[in-house]
């Protein structure tokens, strides 16, 4: 057995700390090892029971069809000219876009003419 000074040494302390230190390395691949999880080749045969995942896309639901505002900001309205002139673009994009709502939801009277003469 050695001795209390030599094993308060620091060269002794240090050898003591690796061997913990690999210890604990050890336990710790050990731990992910076991945790570690292994997909199967799919020739087993609860994976060819199984029926195949299919996978059905959906238009959204909501329409994105708003456009950011391109152009210069402003802070506290330090350039009347440039907040006018957006302001005005603004309501121009705000038309364009209803317009454009409007005639994909109306129906052109020769249509309406051909609906109405199949009733």
């Amino acid at each position: 057995q050695m001795s209390s000074k030599l094993l308060n040494m620091k060269f002794m302390q240090r050898s003591a700390q690796a061997e913990i230190r690999s210890k604990l390395e050890e336990e710790k691949a050990k731990s992910v090892s076991e945790a570690h999880w292994v997909l199967g080749d799919g020739k087993d045969e609860a994976s060819s029971s199984r029926p195949a995942v299919k996978f059905v896309l959906e238009s959204s639901y909501l329409e994105f069809t708003e456009t950011p505002i391109v152009g210069r900001k402003l802070f506290k309205s330090f350039n009347k000219e440039i907040e006018a002139l957006s302001q005005t673009q603004a309501a121009e994009q705000r038309l364009a876009r209803s317009e454009q709502i409007d005639k994909r939801k109306s129906i052109s009277d020769k249509d309406m003419a051909a609906r109405y003469k199949n009733l």
